[in-house]
């Protein structure tokens, strides 16, 4: 898995908003107070509680996939993530799919996992990001995302979950499949 990339001791955290946290409002996303922000190698955690407490590691490998996503241009990534709908979905389906995949490896439970993957997929499908997908599609993308095989998109530009599947609705295939490239 690409977080492996990243080691808990470079991570620095900090208990504020981060310096991007109006352009955030102001693109439309709703974060909640417990929302946490990955810049280059810093996590901020605005209601982190006390100083020295720590992160789940299901969300430090989260944010560590945002990291490695982030490379060395944190300004970069953060104006594409901000005005690039298409581009934020597929940042976040890959990190909601660490996290996913981190919290399977100690659940064996089959409907354990889809509790997860439907917890994980609320928060994706919800106002934090704009209110992007539905959530069952958001399920779809998280537990099917595949580091090796990364997905491919329908015209409009939305992600694809299945490797045979052209559209991501009825109403794009009515739309594309009779448009020549």
């Amino acid at each position: 898995m690409r977080n492996e990339q990243i080691n808990n001791k470079d991570i620095e955290l900090i208990y504020d908003y981060p310096p991007m946290y109006q352009d955030i409002l102001d693109y439309g996303m709703k974060p909640n107070p417990n929302t946490i922000y990955t810049y280059g190698k810093i996590i901020y955690f605005p209601f982190g509680g006390e100083e020295n407490s720590t992160l789940p590691q299901d969300i430090v490998e989260h944010e560590k996939i945002h990291m490695i996503q982030q490379e060395n241009d944190p300004d970069l990534w953060w104006g594409r993530y901000l005005v690039d709908k298409y581009f934020r979905l597929s940042q976040e389906v890959e990190a909601y799919a660490a996290q996913y995949q981190y919290l399977c490896k100690y659940q064996n439970n089959k409907e354990k996992q889809n509790k997860i993957a439907l917890n994980l997929a609320g928060i994706l499908a919800g106002p934090v990001y704009g209110d992007l997908i539905a959530k069952n599609y958001a399920v779809q993308l998280v537990k099917e995302f595949d580091y090796d095989k990364p997905f491919k998109k329908c015209p409009c530009g939305n992600l694809l979950p299945r490797k045979k599947q052209k559209f991501c609705s009825d109403a794009c295939s009515r739309i594309y499949r009779n448009v020549k490239k």
